[in-house]
This record gives C-alpha cells, sequence and structure tokens, in this order.
C-alpha cells in the first residue's frame, strides 16, 4: 500500500471550484503583475492546459516541444507515506498524453525558460540538462505544492476574487472547454479522465449556467 496515491478530498466539490472566462482573465492579470514571472507562467500553464498540479511539478523542459506548441504529460509527483515527493505514472490509462497549446502561452514559457537559464547559471546549477525541470523549486527541486497554493490565496485575497483551488484551474479549463463547443469526448482525453462520467458531471454544472444565462437574456431583452 505504500505506493498507493492518496486520493484527493472531494467535501468541497459541490462548490462553484471554477472560473469563468471573465473571472479567469482578471486572475491571470493580477498574477502577472504581482507574482514573479515563474509563477504567472505556473497559473497560466494550469489554466491553459486543464493538467493536474503534480503533473505541471513534474514537467520536465523535455516534455516541452516548442516547434509542435505540444507538452507531453507522461508522470505526476505524488507522496510517499514519509510526505516525501516521488515521482509516479498518472492517473491517466495512457502512459502519456499530449496536449496541444496555444501561441500564447508557449510564448510565456519560453521567456520563463531564458529567465530560468539565467539563474539557475547565477547557482550553478546545469539548465542545459534534459533532467531540468520547468518549474524548480528550492535547491531546484520540485516545487512546492504550498507555495502554488499560498500564492493562489495571496492574487485572490488581495483582490478580492472568488476562491477556487488550483485544481480548480483544472475544473475551469474543462468548463471553458465545454462551454466553448469543444465535444465532451474531446475534453476528456485532454484532461486524462479515467472516464467519461466525470466529464460529464462538469459538463452537467456548464449547462446548468448556460441554461440560466438564457433565461437571463431572454428576460434582458423583454424589458429593453
Amino acid at each position: 500500500m505504500k505506493k498507493v496515491m492518496i486520493p484527493r478530498n472531494k467535501k468541497n466539490d459541490k462548490k462553484e471550484n471554477y472560473y469563468n472566462k471573465q473571472e479567469l482573465n482578471e486572475f491571470l492579470k493580477y498574477c502577472k503583475s504581482d507574482l514573479t514571472y515563474k509563477y504567472f507562467a505556473v497559473f497560466r500553464v494550469l489554466a491553459y492546459s486543464g493538467m493536474r498540479k503534480g503533473e505541471l511539478r513534474g514537467l520536465l523542459w523535455s516534455d516541452i516541444d516548442f516547434e509542435k506548441n505540444t507538452i507531453s504529460i507522461n508522470k505526476t509527483v505524488s507522496y510517499n507515506e514519509k510526505g516525501q515527493p516521488i515521482v509516479q505514472s498518472t492517473k491517466t490509462k495512457k502512459s502519456t498524453r499530449i496536449l496541444t497549446m496555444d501561441v500564447k502561452t508557449m510564448l510565456i514559457l519560453r521567456k520563463w525558460q531564458v529567465m530560468q537559464q539565467k539563474k539557475l547559471l547565477m547557482l550553478g546549477y546545469n539548465s542545459l540538462s534534459s533532467k531540468q525541470l520547468v518549474f524548480q523549486g528550492n535547491g531546484n527541486k520540485f516545487l512546492s505544492r504550498d507555495m502554488i497554493n499560498k500564492m493562489l490565496i495571496l492574487v485572490q485575497e488581495k483582490h478580492g476574487l472568488k476562491k477556487i483551488t488550483v485544481h480548480g484551474l483544472r475544473h475551469t479549463h474543462c468548463s471553458l472547454l465545454l462551454a466553448a463547443g469543444v465535444p465532451v469526448n474531446d475534453v476528456k482525453d485532454r484532461l486524462g479522465h479515467a472516464n467519461i462520467q466525470t466529464t460529464l458531471d462538469i459538463y452537467a454544472h456548464v449547462s446548468d449556467q448556460q441554461r440560466k444565462d438564457t433565461a437571463d437574456k431572454f428576460s434582458q431583452y423583454m424589458q429593453a
């Protein structure tokens, strides 16, 4: 049982743990103005890829293809019984999933790579190694999950934004894809959901909101 990954706590799953388009854009705007470029890039990648926090923490530069604008998700960082970070295979049944990314996010990653190389060189680390983490923490080791949480809360509290979790950014990505009309099966594959029911549960939330928006728009039109 030592290598079993403990499931995340689902007690908050019924809450609205995601941003709409406007809320996400506002959140990322403040991330860029208030945080270091590394953490701005962290939240941009999470929001625009839908990857899990553990998958992001395990990313290597060798997983990034700037020519094809893709990110390869093939591992995740978890914790053993002693609380030490360990690398495991992802929860996805397929060993690897390839995410096609937008050009702007890839440019942000490229800029961060250059900044990281300069910083690590000053600290005496070989950032050109194929094992180099995309987002490193202290000692060029895995980025602390607590620091990611801390940066998220800092931005939310400073600007009075709606409180969502880091996992909520994954939920946000899923919700916005579905709202944009991307087929449910395509969303399932992109996020690496084990079964389509997980995707459909999120789709139900989006559909409820869309139905409410339709009613509100009709009411507003009739009052105009």
